[in-house]
Protein backbone atom coordinates (compact mmCIF):
# COMPACT_ATOMS: atom_id res chain seq x y z
CA UNK A 1 0.00 0.00 0.00
CA UNK A 2 2.89 2.56 0.90
CA UNK A 3 4.60 1.72 -2.34
CA UNK A 4 1.43 2.46 -4.11
CA UNK A 5 1.37 5.57 -2.73
CA UNK A 6 4.88 6.47 -3.25
CA UNK A 7 4.33 5.72 -6.99
CA UNK A 8 1.13 7.88 -6.92
CA UNK A 9 2.58 10.78 -5.50
CA UNK A 10 6.00 10.37 -7.99
CA UNK A 11 3.55 10.51 -11.06
CA UNK A 12 2.16 13.27 -9.28
CA UNK A 13 5.50 15.07 -9.06
CA UNK A 14 6.27 14.17 -12.58
CA UNK A 15 3.42 15.50 -14.25
CA UNK A 16 3.36 19.14 -12.36
CA UNK A 17 6.40 19.42 -13.48
CA UNK A 18 5.97 18.90 -17.11
CA UNK A 19 3.16 21.30 -17.23
CA UNK A 20 6.10 24.25 -15.82
CA UNK A 21 7.86 23.66 -18.68
CA UNK A 22 5.12 23.93 -21.25
CA UNK A 23 6.47 25.49 -24.45
CA UNK A 24 3.11 27.14 -25.27
CA UNK A 25 2.37 28.73 -21.79
CA UNK A 26 3.64 32.30 -22.41
CA UNK A 27 1.91 32.36 -25.86
CA UNK A 28 -0.29 35.37 -26.71
CA UNK A 29 -4.51 34.94 -27.05
CA UNK A 30 -5.46 35.43 -30.35
CA UNK A 31 -7.26 38.98 -28.38
CA UNK A 32 -3.71 40.12 -27.32
CA UNK A 33 -1.69 39.65 -30.68
CA UNK A 34 -5.21 41.76 -32.46
CA UNK A 35 -4.97 44.15 -29.53
CA UNK A 36 -0.98 44.62 -30.15
CA UNK A 37 -1.52 44.66 -33.72
CA UNK A 38 -4.14 47.62 -33.29
CA UNK A 39 -2.08 49.38 -31.01
CA UNK A 40 0.32 49.83 -33.67
CA UNK A 41 -1.47 50.22 -36.65
CA UNK A 42 -5.21 51.93 -35.50
CA UNK A 43 -6.01 55.14 -34.13
CA UNK A 44 -9.28 55.85 -32.73
CA UNK A 45 -10.80 53.41 -34.81
CA UNK A 46 -8.59 54.47 -38.10
CA UNK A 47 -5.59 52.79 -39.67
CA UNK A 48 -2.74 54.61 -38.38
CA UNK A 49 -0.37 54.38 -41.41
CA UNK A 50 0.34 56.45 -44.80
CA UNK A 51 -1.54 55.48 -48.10
CA UNK A 52 0.93 55.99 -50.45
CA UNK A 53 0.27 56.40 -54.81
CA UNK A 54 1.47 52.83 -55.12
CA UNK A 55 -1.00 51.27 -52.27
CA UNK A 56 -4.13 49.39 -53.20
CA UNK A 57 -7.14 50.42 -50.51
CA UNK A 58 -5.96 47.76 -47.74
CA UNK A 59 -2.30 48.46 -48.41
CA UNK A 60 -0.49 51.47 -45.98
CA UNK A 61 3.07 52.18 -45.37
CA UNK A 62 4.87 53.93 -42.13
CA UNK A 63 8.61 54.48 -42.11
CA UNK A 64 11.35 53.32 -39.33
CA UNK A 65 14.56 54.11 -38.45
CA UNK A 66 15.73 50.60 -39.79
CA UNK A 67 14.94 47.65 -40.06
CA UNK A 68 15.52 45.92 -37.07
CA UNK A 69 12.35 47.79 -35.84
CA UNK A 70 10.00 45.60 -37.90
CA UNK A 71 11.06 42.52 -36.42
CA UNK A 72 10.99 44.23 -33.09
CA UNK A 73 7.12 45.36 -33.79
CA UNK A 74 6.56 41.19 -35.59
CA UNK A 75 8.17 39.82 -31.80
CA UNK A 76 5.86 42.29 -29.67
CA UNK A 77 3.13 41.75 -31.72
CA UNK A 78 3.14 37.39 -32.42
CA UNK A 79 5.23 37.06 -29.07
CA UNK A 80 7.75 34.67 -31.74
CA UNK A 81 11.58 35.74 -31.97
CA UNK A 82 12.01 37.67 -34.90
CA UNK A 83 15.93 38.35 -34.66
CA UNK A 84 17.70 40.69 -37.77
CA UNK A 85 18.67 38.42 -40.43
CA UNK A 86 20.37 39.96 -43.86
CA UNK A 87 17.39 38.13 -45.36
CA UNK A 88 14.69 37.37 -43.04
CA UNK A 89 10.61 35.71 -43.16
CA UNK A 90 8.39 35.56 -40.42
CA UNK A 91 5.33 33.97 -40.05
CA UNK A 92 2.59 33.77 -37.25
CA UNK A 93 -0.28 32.05 -37.76
CA UNK A 94 -3.32 32.08 -35.29
CA UNK A 95 -3.66 28.89 -33.50
CA UNK A 96 -7.19 28.16 -35.50
CA UNK A 97 -5.76 29.06 -38.33
CA UNK A 98 -8.43 32.14 -38.95
CA UNK A 99 -5.71 34.64 -39.61
CA UNK A 100 -1.99 35.39 -39.90
CA UNK A 101 0.41 38.23 -39.67
CA UNK A 102 3.85 37.53 -42.21
CA UNK A 103 7.26 39.76 -42.10
CA UNK A 104 9.25 40.22 -45.00
CA UNK A 105 12.11 42.09 -45.11
CA UNK A 106 16.24 42.42 -45.60
CA UNK A 107 18.74 44.02 -43.34
CA UNK A 108 19.32 46.92 -46.03
CA UNK A 109 17.26 49.17 -47.32
CA UNK A 110 16.29 47.71 -51.06
CA UNK A 111 15.06 51.39 -52.69
CA UNK A 112 13.72 53.04 -49.63
CA UNK A 113 12.04 49.55 -48.40
CA UNK A 114 12.57 47.80 -45.31
CA UNK A 115 10.31 44.95 -44.93
CA UNK A 116 6.88 44.30 -45.80
CA UNK A 117 3.63 42.77 -42.91
CA UNK A 118 1.19 40.87 -44.87
CA UNK A 119 -1.48 40.82 -42.73
CA UNK A 120 -4.99 38.50 -42.78
CA UNK A 121 -6.60 39.35 -39.57
CA UNK A 122 -10.72 39.12 -39.99
CA UNK A 123 -11.14 41.90 -37.26
CA UNK A 124 -8.65 44.06 -39.02
CA UNK A 125 -9.71 43.94 -42.76
CA UNK A 126 -8.74 47.34 -43.91
CA UNK A 127 -5.19 46.30 -43.73
CA UNK A 128 -3.50 43.50 -45.92
CA UNK A 129 -0.29 45.20 -46.47
CA UNK A 130 2.19 47.25 -44.79
CA UNK A 131 5.22 48.78 -45.91
CA UNK A 132 7.96 49.50 -43.81
CA UNK A 133 9.96 52.16 -45.46
CA UNK A 134 12.78 54.88 -45.24
CA UNK A 135 11.87 58.53 -44.03
CA UNK A 136 13.75 59.47 -47.03
CA UNK A 137 10.93 58.35 -49.47
CA UNK A 138 8.46 59.71 -47.49
CA UNK A 139 10.28 62.94 -48.32
CA UNK A 140 11.18 62.72 -51.24
CA UNK A 141 7.05 62.04 -52.17
CA UNK A 142 5.68 65.32 -50.62
CA UNK A 143 5.22 64.17 -47.37
CA UNK A 144 6.52 66.90 -43.98
CA UNK A 145 7.83 65.44 -41.53
CA UNK A 146 4.77 65.85 -39.08
CA UNK A 147 2.46 63.55 -41.51
CA UNK A 148 5.23 60.34 -41.86
CA UNK A 149 3.65 58.01 -39.24
CA UNK A 150 7.03 56.23 -38.10
CA UNK A 151 6.84 52.58 -36.32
Amino acid sequence: MKSMMYALMMALVLFSSCEDSCDDCNEPTRADVIAKFKSYFYRDWDVYANKLEMCRNTEWAVAAENSGRACEVFKDITGKAAPLTEDYKYNFTFPDKSGRIKLEGSKADKDGMYAVFLVLIPECPEITKIYVMTKEVFLGIGFSEDEIVIL
